[in-house]
């Protein structure tokens, strides 16, 4: 029997407990940029392994945000939420090609700026976040949210 399709607050619920699971992955990966300025390899650190781990989890998460059930809710219901939405996807396409570039800086062992390119991905991803949990608290405040399946 298949399980039944939970409520738009079930997928953010869910999508607020993934958001949890990557701030854990954030910090790992901030941890990982004090060990680098303090002179550790990115070898050692096995950063290499963390980046990709990071990443499998980035896609999945913003796949599930910009599925029908998340986004796609939103904004059948509010259609006027179009650029917010458009912004936060060509973010999450953003991050995803800056996540592949250090990945790729990290293959060839171009370990220098790796630091300096996950802190300003750490934090482009924290003002995301902000603006994500911003759209839908205004979304589950409006008349749109309270009809939300």
């Amino acid at each position: 029997m298949e399980s039944p399709i939970p409520t738009l607050f079930g997928r953010a619920t869910a999508v607020l407990g993934e958001h949890a699971e990557l701030h854990g992955g954030v910090g790992e990966l901030r941890r990982m940029c004090v060990a680098l300025r303090a002179g550790q390899s990115a070898t050692e650190l096995d950063a290499l392994s963390l980046l990709r781990h990071f990443l499998r989890r980035l896609r999945r998460h913003f796949a599930r945000e910009e599925s029908d059930g998340y986004f796609g809710t939103m904004l059948e219901a509010m259609p006027a939420m179009n650029i917010d939405v458009g912004w936060l996807q060509a973010e999450h396409a953003e991050m995803t090609a800056t996540l592949l570039a250090l990945i790729e800086m990290c293959e060839l062992g171009s370990t220098k700026s790796l630091a300096i390119g996950l802190e300003a991905l750490i934090a482009q991803f924290e003002v995301h976040e902000r603006r994500e949990t911003e759209l839908m608290q205004a979304f589950l405040r409006s008349d749109g949210g309270a009809g939300a399946p």
